[in-house]
């Protein structure tokens, strides 16, 4: 007899099952894997231990794999039923609040599982290899499941309260980020402070009592639970306090998932298009309101209606300025250079650097993402404007809304003058500036093309694109270069064709782009 409250999910798992995307990251997993060993075999004679050496790096790179691909993924379970306005529907049915659940996000859960599965036989072969046992595949593995239970809940939670795919995929990395690295940072603050003596007397009593916590939180992360198990000699059991906590954590987000899903979902609202942050004209923050449109209205749209305008500019000068302005004073604190100024415009550029890196694909992650979903760009492409003008419109909204980032590096420049040309000289006579720079223009590239194919997911996409094709085709290129004494005509090489891969897609990009406008 079949339970009702399973007939969503045995439906979704069927249908994940025979997508053609399950097995498309099958494919891609085990050629990972096989190109993994064939080059550990070929490496072995010049390193040792060359099985640890191979799931070692297998581990992350399905680590990697879980946490961009799962972000996307489990964010999108009911908040891409509240984006297409399908969830009113599945509300009007007799289907419970666990059987949407179960059906939207733990079927997707249980195809990536699947997906580690299905690489477990080969990565059996790094026991042969050498360097690495039996016990230590089964509980890296044990680690990487457990792992999913959490982010698929997690996600899953966000995906409820939140109305779109993007903002519960962002929340949940923040939860994610705060977890991996909140513990590390508390540590760091409480032994400052105990050095400067500034921690007030009742956390000072409490002090060994708050670094056990920390301690136990710490070793409840993936990250350090692997660790562990990849080290030489690992004899403990194959079920850790990671495996233990990650369950936990997962099944109490579901369980709050569960709980407050009629109060998130009992009212259909209309997801209208993305309005970030944009302040109205009748409100007390009417000064950052969007006001009349400029000469270039498509500058002025995107610039206020896709990336936030000036509120979000000034929020985003507060955060950047915070950045800062921690890292400059432990600096000042524990520094032993002596010129504060020099290091407080090291770490502005550093900052601003990231931020310029980060925003560019985001935005081109969503550069015709409206237009795509809203059905406007047939409507757009009919501007008496050409392909090419309307595209750098839409660029330069986007770089106006990178002007805090790009702000805070040129301060940096301004108080750290002779590190910024030194490290502007290095990087244009050194040929892996070029390619560091090429591979980067090539990910945005890929992430813009990948954005027009797919309805979400375009940047973890590209993200773990660009990381299997360094493992599989770049790494290895370059370390036998090295073997052969030649590692700058090697990069020069793979610059040459990262560069024509650019111009590739630029063109394919102009051609989708027209189909679509098409359509």
């Amino acid at each position: 007899m079949r339970l009702p409250a399973l007939a969503l999910f045995e439906r979704s798992l069927r249908e994940e099952s025979r997508r053609f995307r399950a097995y498309g990251l099958r494919l891609l997993l085990l050629v990972i894997t096989l190109f993994a060993v064939m080059l550990a075999q070929q490496t072995s004679r010049f390193f040792g231990a060359p099985g640890l050496r191979l799931f070692t790096s297998l581990m992350y790179i399905n680590f990697f794999y879980i946490c961009v691909i799962g972000l996307e993924l489990f964010a999108s379970a009911v908040a891409e039923e509240k984006e297409e306005r399908t969830l009113g529907l599945l509300r009007m049915t007799s289907l419970s609040p666990v059987a949407i659940l179960l059906g939207k996000s733990t079927s997707r859960a249980i195809s990536m599982v699947l997906l580690l599965v299905s690489q477990f036989p080969f990565t059996i072969l790094a026991v042969t290899l050498g360097g690495v046992s039996l016990r230590q595949v089964v509980a890296a593995y044990i680690v990487l499941l457990a792992y999913i239970v959490f982010l698929s809940n997690l996600a899953l939670l966000t995906s409820v309260m939140c109305r779109r795919t993007g903002t519960a995929a962002g929340l949940a990395g923040l939860v994610l980020l705060l977890y991996f690295l909140g513990p590390w940072m508390a540590k760091g603050v409480i032994e400052l402070l105990h050095e400067d003596g500034l921690l007030p007397g009742f956390i000072e009593l409490g002090r060994p009592g708050m670094d056990w916590v920390l301690d136990r939180v710490i070793a409840t992360s993936p990250f350090a639970r692997m660790r562990v198990v990849l080290r030489t000699g690992f004899s403990e059991s194959i079920f850790g306090l990671q495996t233990i906590s990650n369950v936990g954590f997962g099944a109490v987000c579901f369980g709050l998932a569960w709980g407050v899903f009629d109060f998130f979902t009992r009212e259909q609202k209309d997801v209208s298009p993305r309005r970030a942050g944009v302040a109205k004209g009748s409100s007390r923050l009417r000064a950052f309101a969007a006001g009349r449109s400029w000469k270039r209205a498509i500058v002025w749209k995107d610039f206020y209606f896709h990336s936030g305008g000036l509120l979000v500019m000034v929020v985003k000068l507060v955060v950047l300025g915070v950045a800062v302005a921690i890292p400059a004073w432990l600096m000042y604190r524990h520094g032993r250079s002596g010129n504060y100024t020099r290091d407080l415009g090291g770490v502005a550029m550093v900052v601003g650097l990231v931020a310029l890196a980060i925003e560019a694909a985001f935005h081109a992650s969503h550069l015709f993402d409206d237009e795509r979903k809203w059905q406007t760009l047939s409507s757009l492409y009919g501007l008496p404007m050409s392909l090419g003008q309307i595209t750098r419109q839409k660029i330069m909204g986007c770089l106006l809304a990178m002007v805090p980032s790009a702000a805070v590096f040129c301060v940096g420049v301004l108080l750290a003058p002779e590190e910024f040309f030194e490290g502007l000289e290095e990087m244009l006579t050194e040929i892996g500036g070029w390619y560091g720079m090429a591979q980067y223009t090539l990910f945005i590239y890929t992430t813009v093309f990948l954005s027009l194919y797919v309805k979400r997911g375009a940047l973890a996409l590209a993200l773990v694109m660009i990381y299997v094709g360094n493992m599989m085709l770049i790494m290895p290129l370059a370390m036998f270069g090295m073997m052969g004494g030649d590692p700058d005509g090697v990069f020069f090489c793979m610059t040459f064709v990262i560069v024509c891969g650019c111009i590739f897609l630029h063109y394919q990009i102009g051609q989708r782009v027209r189909t679509l406008a098409a359509e």
